[in-house]
C-alpha cells in the first residue's frame, strides 16, 4: 500500500507540473553557477545546499497541497489509514528531491568543472550533506503548508518569510543580537552547519565531531518538524 501510495503521489505531482517552475530555475542556478569553473568542491558545496534547501521548501509544499479536496477525500478513502496517507507524503517528497541532489553532484563531477580529484569519500559526504539539507527543507515545508494551519493565507507568507530568514545570514550579519542568534538556531540554522561543517575551504574532508554533529542535528530536527505535521493531522482528521 506504502509503495503504490507514494507511486500515486509522484505520478499525481509530475502531471500537475507544477515541478516545472522551480525545477527549471534549479537547473538554471547550477548551470550559470558552474560556468565559473573550476571550482573549489567545499565552497561549490556550500552554495549548492542553499538551493536544496529551498528546492525542497518547494516542492514539499506543491506536493502536500497537490490534490484538491476531493481527489484528497477519494485518496484517503481508498488507503482508510490517515497515518500511511500522511507518511507516504513525507517519502514521495524525499524520492522526488532524489535525482535534484544527485544531478547537483554527479554534473559537475562528470564534465571536471572542480579544481582537482575528487574521491569516493568525498562523493559519498556530499550526498549525505544534500540528503540531510533536502530532509530539512522538505520538513519545514511540510511543517507550514497551508493545509496544516486553520488560517491559510497566512500560512504562505509565513513559510516565504522564514525561508528568507533561514537562507540571509541574519545570525552572522547581527552576530551580537542575542535574540536574533537565539531565533536563527530554533530555526533550520543552515549558516552555522555550513560554517562548522562546509567551510573548509579546498583542504582534504576529515570526519569530525562536527559531521556527526550535524548529522544528528538534522535527522533530530527534520523528524521533530515531520512528527508533529503528521500528528496535528492526524489529530485533525478525528475531529
Amino acid at each position: 500500500m506504502m509503495i503504490s501510495l507514494v507511486k500515486y503521489n509522484l505520478a499525481y505531482y509530475v502531471n500537475s507540473l507544477k515541478f516545472i517552475p522551480p525545477g527549471l530555475v534549479y537547473i538554471a542556478f547550477v548551470a550559470i553557477n558552474y560556468s565559473f569553473a573550476p571550482q573549489m568542491f567545499w565552497d561549490s558545496l556550500n552554495i549548492g545546499v542553499l538551493a536544496i534547501f529551498i528546492l525542497a521548501n518547494i516542492n514539499s509544499r506543491n506536493i502536500v497541497n497537490n490534490e484538491d479536496i476531493v481527489q484528497q477525500h477519494i485518496t484517503r478513502k481508498h488507503v482508510r489509514n490517515d497515518l500511511i496517507f500522511h507518511t507516504a507524503k513525507i517519502i514521495s517528497i524525499q524520492v522526488f528531491m532524489l535525482p535534484f541532489y544527485l544531478f547537483l553532484v554527479f554534473f559537475p563531477l562528470l564534465l571536471g568543472m572542480y579544481t582537482r580529484s575528487i574521491g569516493l569519500v568525498e562523493v559519498l559526504v556530499s550526498l549525505v550533506v544534500y540528503f540531510l539539507f533536502s530532509l530539512m527543507g522538505s520538513a519545514m515545508g511540510l511543517f507550514f503548508n497551508e493545509d496544516l494551519h486553520m488560517d491559510k493565507s497566512f500560512a504562505a507568507p509565513l513559510h516565504l518569510l522564514l525561508v528568507i530568514i533561514v537562507v540571509v545570514p541574519f545570525a552572522t550579519i547581527y552576530q551580537d543580537n542575542i535574540f536574533v542568534v537565539t531565533a536563527t538556531y530554533l530555526l533550520p540554522p543552515l549558516h552555522f552547519l555550513q560554517g562548522s561543517l562546509l567551510g573548509i575551504g579546498d583542504a582534504a574532508y576529515n570526519l569530525s565531531i562536527s559531521f556527526w554533529i550535524f548529522i544528528v542535528y538534522a535527522i533530530g530536527y527534520s523528524t521533530l518538524l515531520m512528527v508533529c505535521y503528521v500528528f496535528i493531522n492526524l489529530r485533525k482528521s478525528k475531529r
